[in-house]
C-alpha cells in the first residue's frame, strides 16, 4: 500500500502553526469559581493579560502574582475579590469583609457554627461576590402537619403557620378548617392540623311522620284505648346540604322541601271512668285499743300484768 504523502500546502500550514505555537505561552487564570485558559505571547505582565482576557477588578480585589509581574507559561494567575457581607441571626448582626471566601470561610470568620436545628438561606460554597442579599441564618421549627390522610413532621424555618403551609406546598380551600389559625407563630412541635371541607346537595323522598291526637271519653273505662282513626304518613321531596370532613358526613341541614302529600292525624279514644270505690264500715270500738298499762308484782320478780283499756271502756288484763 502507498503511504500518504502531505501536499506542500499542507506541510506549509503545519509549519505556520508550530511556528506560531512557539511565540506563546499558555496561562490560567483563577477567577474564584471562573477557570480561563488563555494562549498569550511572552513578556507580557500580568495586569495586561487580564486585560487582554477582558477581565476587570474592582477596587481591593488581589492578584497573584502582582499585576507587573511577568509570568511563565503554564502559570496560574489567581484573582481574589473583595466582598463584605453582613450575617443575620437572632442574635443580632455581625458584618465581615473577607477576599477569595465563601459563605462558609465567613462564618468561620465571625465565628459562628450552625446548630442542628439552624440554616443558611444560601449554599456555603458559594463566593461572597456572588451574594445579593446578606447572609441569613434561621432557626428550624420541628412542626407535625396533618392533612390529607398524612402525618408529616417538618423542619422550617417559617414564621407562622401560614408561611409554613406556603413552604410545603399546601392549599386552603375556601371551606377548609385550619388548627390553630395560619397567623398564629410556629413554636417547636406544634401540631397542625388541617381538614378538608367539601360540600354537596341531595335531593330525597322521605315519609312526614303523623301526629297521634287523643280524645277522651268517660264512659269508657280508665286504661281502656280504641283507635278513631289510622294515621298516615305524608311525603315530601326534601334537599339536604350535606358538609363532608375530611370524607366523613358530619351535619346535613334541610334547605328546600315541597309537600307531595300531607300527612292525616291517628285519632285514640282514651277512656277516663272510674267506678266509685264501695263505702268501708266503721271499725270496731271494743278492738280499738286506747291505752296500755303495765303494773309489777311486789316480789320484785320482774313478772306482773298490763291494763288494757279499749275505746268501748272495756278492760283486759294480760300477765308478763
Amino acid at each position: 500500500m502507498r503511504k500518504p504523502i502531505l501536499s506542500v500546502i499542507s506541510l506549509f500550514a503545519l509549519l505556520l502553526l508550530f511556528s506560531a505555537c512557539g511565540n506563546h505561552i499558555q496561562l490560567t487564570i483563577k477567577d474564584e469559581r471562573y477557570t480561563t485558559q488563555i494562549t498569550v505571547k511572552p513578556g507580557k505582565s500580568v495586569e495586561e493579560i487580564l486585560k487582554e482576557a477582558e477581565i476587570t477588578l474592582r477596587e481591593k480585589d488581589t492578584v497573584t502574582p502582582e499585576l507587573a509581574s511577568v509570568p511563565a507559561s503554564g502559570e496560574e494567575i489567581r484573582i481574589d475579590r473583595y466582598a463584605q457581607t453582613s450575617i443575620r441571626t437572632d442574635n443580632g448582626t455581625k458584618t465581615v469583609a473577607l477576599n477569595g471566601a465563601t459563605v462558609a470561610d465567613a462564618l468561620k470568620e465571625a465565628g459562628i457554627s450552625l446548630e442542628e436545628n439552624e440554616h443558611l438561606n444560601v449554599y456555603p460554597s458559594v463566593f461572597l461576590s456572588e451574594l445579593k442579599e446578606d447572609i441569613v441564618i434561621s432557626r428550624l421549627y420541628t412542626v407535625i402537619l396533618i392533612h390529607d390522610g398524612k402525618n408529616e413532621k417538618l423542619y422550617t424555618a417559617a414564621k407562622t403557620v401560614e408561611e409554613l403551609l406556603k413552604e410545603a406546598d399546601v392549599s386552603l380551600d375556601g371551606d377548609d378548617r385550619i388548627s390553630p389559625a395560619p397567623a398564629t407563630p410556629l413554636r417547636v412541635e406544634l401540631e397542625i392540623t388541617l381538614q378538608r371541607v367539601t360540600k354537596k346537595t341531595q335531593s330525597v323522598e322521605e315519609a312526614i311522620p303523623f301526629e297521634t291526637k287523643k280524645e277522651y271519653d268517660d264512659t269508657l273505662d280508665a286504661g281502656v284505648t280504641r283507635v278513631k282513626q289510622e294515621g298516615v304518613e305524608g311525603k315530601r321531596a326534601a334537599v339536604y346540604e350535606i358538609v363532608f370532613v375530611d370524607g366523613t358526613e358530619e351535619s346535613r341541614d334541610l334547605i328546600e322541601e315541597n309537600v307531595i302529600s300531607a300527612p292525616a292525624a291517628e285519632i285514640l279514644i282514651v277512656g277516663t271512668y272510674r267506678a266509685p270505690e264501695p263505702p268501708t264500715e266503721p271499725e270496731d270500738p271494743s278492738k280499738i285499743i286506747v291505752s296500755k298499762v303495765a303494773v309489777y308484782d311486789c316480789d320484785g320478780s320482774g313478772h306482773g300484768y298490763y291494763v288494757i283499756t279499749f275505746a268501748d271502756g272495756h278492760e283486759e288484763y294480760e300477765e308478763f
